[in-house]
């Protein structure tokens, strides 16, 4: 099947996108692909994830890459690849898009990454999702960050990085001015590392969004993330600075749930805690706060959404916090909504 499609994309000069997802090509279906993409002039996007591909099939994938100047994304998620097969990958002329979560590359091939990383112009975003990554590999993908200006977007969720780890990327944040999105979901940074993105949140002008949900993070850490994006830019600078502060199934209670919220001075357009510990007092708190941000006039949107699902609110709980809401809505001009 692979070979037939191979032969396809050789005389194609339509065809866009192509989604191979999940057909057991292995490697021999990849060196044909690898063929084809090396002659094909009009293809944008592949999807080889779920493939088999390995060692050898990725080997043949990257030769095509370094002759390719027009395929601008390619998913390789789920292919066996290792951390040797991460070397490969080191030249792109065009890629913008690369998806490499669930690969095995480990710290090993987070080293080979990171100083393709270093040199690459191009690269926009880069998903190593679930490849057991941890402290050494956040550490030297880290270091890259703070030289590469090109890329936007990083994806490190599920990688058993810890504080240290996140130190190190705290470190890099603190110099890169072109990153907009970091996930660190589903890791175990805790506390201590969430006190060390706060310190690089409040220096960081680019970030738009930070994913933590699942790490551990209990009412200490949300408060000095919180205090951080107060401090982190003025008045003049903070409009659709910082989009998203999720923090979805941590360990936040209500009584520190209001100080949180009490002390973001931003345009943020969603906050998700859901899955925390948020009583009714605390949602209660909550909206107090929110509103009083509003009023006071420090730069929080007018249209904004604060996710409470999954917490200790029950139905009584719920009506208190919309009918709140909807009286300051009404005599405010605004629509804020809390999820529960």
């Amino acid at each position: 099947g692979a070979e037939k499609f191979a032969e396809a994309l050789k005389v194609n000069q339509s065809l866009r996108v192509l989604y191979l997802k999940g057909n057991s090509i292995g490697a021999y279906g990849a060196e044909k692909i690898a063929e084809a993409l090396k002659v094909n002039q009009c293809l944008k996007e592949i999807d080889l994830s779920e493939n088999n591909i390995g060692n050898d099939g990725i080997r043949r994938i990257a030769e095509a890459l370094e002759v390719n100047n027009f395929l601008t994304m390619i998913n390789l998620g789920k292919n066996n690849i290792g951390p040797n097969g991460t070397w490969a990958l080191k030249k792109h002329p065009s890629l913008e898009r690369i998806y490499l979560n669930s690969n095995y590359i480990s710290t090993g091939g987070s080293q080979k990454l990171a100083e393709a990383l270093k040199f690459n112009r191009v690269l926009k975003l880069i998903d190593l999702s679930s490849n057991i990554i941890r402290d050494y590999g956040a550490e030297r993908l880290a270091a890259a960050l703070k030289v590469n200006q090109r890329l936007e977007s990083i994806y490190f969720a599920c990688n058993s990085i810890r504080a240290y780890g996140a130190r190190m990327l705290a470190d890099a944040l603190k110099v890169n001015r072109f990153l907009k999105t970091i996930d660190l979901r589903c890791n175990n940074i805790g506390d201590i590392g969430a006190g060390e993105l706060a310190q690089a949140l409040k220096v960081n002008q680019s970030l738009q969004v930070v994913l933590l949900m699942n790490n551990d993070i209990s009412d200490d850490g949300a408060t000095e993330l919180a205090a951080a994006l107060k401090a982190g830019h003025s008045l003049q600078k903070i409009k659709s600075i910082f989009q998203d502060f999720v923090l979805t199934s941590n360990h936040i209670r209500g009584d520190h749930a209001e100080m949180l919220i009490g002390r973001m001075r931003q345009s943020i357009q969603k906050i998700d805690l859901a899955c925390n510990h948020v009583s009714i007092d605390g949602a209660l708190k909550l909206a107090e706060a929110i509103c009083f941000n509003h009023r006071a006039g420090f730069g929080i949107e007018k249209r904004q959404e604060i996710d409470l699902r999954y917490n200790k609110i029950d139905h009584n709980g719920r009506k208190k916090v919309e009918n709140f809401l909807k009286m300051f809505n009404a005599t405010e001009d605004c629509q804020i909504k809390i999820l529960t």
